[in-house]
């Protein structure tokens, strides 16, 4: 197996008496696509605040690509290759599309033309180049979810973490998703994601972290993840764990 691209190590945070993340430790291999699953409240969205810079560590280390991330502010943070979305989307909403999607290239200095083709050729690839002129808060929450991605792309980024990005959509939204977060695999993005909906996360993931109560609880494989009694009792419950069904070998 190669280096990890993300290598978090004893990760921890607490918010006065609470203790959000507990000595977290995983890594996630170059091109991937590793999903972060567990109840709410089990210091997910924690994790992705102290990868990205929105929340400072109290202990643990955090490497990108051999960088050291952890002393780093959040734009350095974006230049050494993350790049992130929201579960609660953050757009420009006044903004058109094409400018949202301009203003992730802040870190990367490009000219104007250069930095406007590249633009629209994430637009034509999340599939919004023909609305690129509209405003930002007049699309349907499905295309909004894809601009933040192509906002996020914008940087260039190695890692992009996504928080719950199929949030909300429909079983068609979700289908177009999955096959564009498939294609930046192939094109060597790394992923990490949050995500809720199983069947996503089982289909799309390479390997799986589950975190409960701020710890890591297991990881491993979607087939590995599906069949745990101790994932099963904190989180899928036999139900769901049974709907999931087999993962194919």
């Amino acid at each position: 197996m190669s280096s990890p691209l993300l290598d978090i190590a004893g990760l921890s945070r607490r918010f006065r008496g609470l203790v959000a993340v507990d000595a977290v430790s995983f890594a996630v291999q170059p091109a991937a696509i590793h999903g972060l699953i567990g109840p709410n409240g089990a210091g997910k969205t924690t994790c992705f605040n102290l990868v990205s810079g929105l929340v400072a560590a109290d202990a643990g280390t955090i490497t990108l690509a051999g960088t050291r991330l952890e002393p780093l502010p959040v734009h350095a943070r974006t230049r050494a290759g993350l790049a992130r979305t929201f579960q609660n989307i953050r757009l420009f909403a006044e903004m058109s599309v094409l400018e949202n999607t301009l203003c992730g290239q802040h870190t990367r200095r490009l000219a104007e033309r250069a930095a406007k083709a590249q633009a629209l050729e994430l637009l034509d690839l999340v599939g919004l180049a023909a609305r690129a002129g509209e405003r930002a808060g007049a699309l349907a929450y499905g295309d909004q979810r894809r601009l933040e991605i192509a906002r996020a792309l914008a940087s260039a980024p190695k890692l992009l973490l996504l928080d719950e990005p199929a949030a909300g959509m429909n079983p068609a939204e979700s289908e177009a998703l999955a096959l564009l977060l498939q294609q930046l695999r192939a094109g060597g993005t790394t992923l990490l994601l949050v995500e809720h909906d199983m069947g996503f996360v089982m289909r799309l993931c390479d390997r799986i972290t589950v975190l409960n109560f701020g710890r890591v609880i297991a990881e491993g494989s979607p087939r590995d993840i599906r069949a745990d009694p101790g994932v099963i009792e904190a989180y899928l419950g036999p139900a769901l764990a049974r709907r999931l069904g087999p993962v194919d070998p």
